[in-house]
């Protein structure tokens, strides 16, 4: 964790399978997506940087989110964009930190 970041914990996840994807609202970085993948969680927005749709009604393929609006698929890892239209930004990825048996999000200080 970075010297200037600060954490904001997340509610209790110990129901999230994988394959699964949980919109968490009320964070200081805005909707967030949560998506287990093979029993790893990753943080992403939930928004679609395409269609501002909310990706969290999408559905999971491996490590890829799927936009519920057009499809576009957005790797969780990374943020990489593919079958996405023209000029699609890559999805923001924040940063999970385990806390005990919590997670938190890394906000990073502005």
């Amino acid at each position: 964790m970075s010297a200037s970041a600060r954490l904001f914990a997340l509610p209790d996840l110990g129901d999230l399978a994988p394959g699964e994807v949980r919109r968490i609202d009320d964070t200081p970085l805005g909707p967030v997506a949560l998506v287990n993948v093979d029993g790893e969680l990753h943080a992403t927005s939930d928004l679609c940087p395409h269609a501002r749709a909310p990706l969290s009604e999408g559905f999971v393929e491996g490590h890829w989110l799927v936009c519920p609006t057009h499809f576009a698929e957005f790797d969780v890892r990374s943020g990489e964009a593919r079958n996405a239209p023209p000029r699609c930004r890559p999805l923001v990825i924040h940063r999970l930190v385990r806390d005990g048996d919590r997670y938190c999000l890394e906000i990073p200080d502005k």
